[in-house]
């Protein structure tokens, strides 16, 4: 499965984490108390982090997981970052239990063996959501494309694109490298070919 997000960049903010976990700001900050904090010291969440959020509050609100269990989870996939989350399986047995597809042993893992009445949650799909969901997120306003902006205390206060943290002068480093606007827009997903012919028509004022 190809993201639609390059998720290994990206981190989210509270705020952001708030919008895209589904859970509430206080769920966030009492969830990060023993059940799932961040995995940066930053406080910022990677997009692997939201995937887990995202999983635990399907485990919890539709299935009615208790604490513990979800404690059981949340460790198993703390463990998983270095694997292709499209390819993990979890799964609902009884007593609430949360199991785990081992596909090494080709069978479940839990506490217990009763096998028979798990129901398996795909995170495939989870996965394939929150990338389209950040995307939109993190949308530009078509007001804000072409345009530039500079703040005080935003990329040292020079010039960038409008709701990017992206200064022009970067693009402009490229121009003179004779890059096309293919291949500035490779570099740099979040402009668009509108602001890229901004860019061209500043540098040549």
């Amino acid at each position: 499965m190809k993201p639609i997000v390059n998720q290994a960049i990206l981190g989210f903010t509270r705020d952001e984490a708030t919008r895209l976990s589904g859970l509430s700001e206080g769920q966030l900050r009492a969830w990060s108390d023993g059940l799932y904090a961040p995995h940066w010291s930053s406080g910022l969440y990677s997009f692997l982090d939201l995937v887990a959020l995202r999983t635990l509050a399907k485990l919890r609100n539709d299935f009615g997981i208790r604490p513990a269990q979800l404690k059981r989870a949340s460790a198993f996939l703390r463990k998983q970052s270095d694997r292709p989350w499209s390819s993990l399986k979890l799964g609902v047995g009884p007593k609430k239990r949360v199991y785990f597809w081992d596909p090494s042993a080709e069978c479940w893992l839990s506490a217990d063996d009763a096998e028979q009445s798990i129901t398996p949650i795909a995170l495939e799909p989870i996965v394939s959501q929150l990338s389209r969901d950040v995307k939109n997120d993190r949308a530009r306003p078509k007001t804000e494309l072409g345009h530039f902006e500079k703040t005080r205390g935003v990329c040292g206060g020079k010039l960038r694109f409008k709701g990017t943290r992206v200064t022009v002068d970067a693009v402009k480093a490229l121009f003179r490298q004779r890059m096309t606007t293919k291949q500035i827009l490779e570099e740099f997903p979040s402009l668009t070919a509108s602001d890229i012919a901004a860019a061209r028509k500043l540098s040549a004022a």
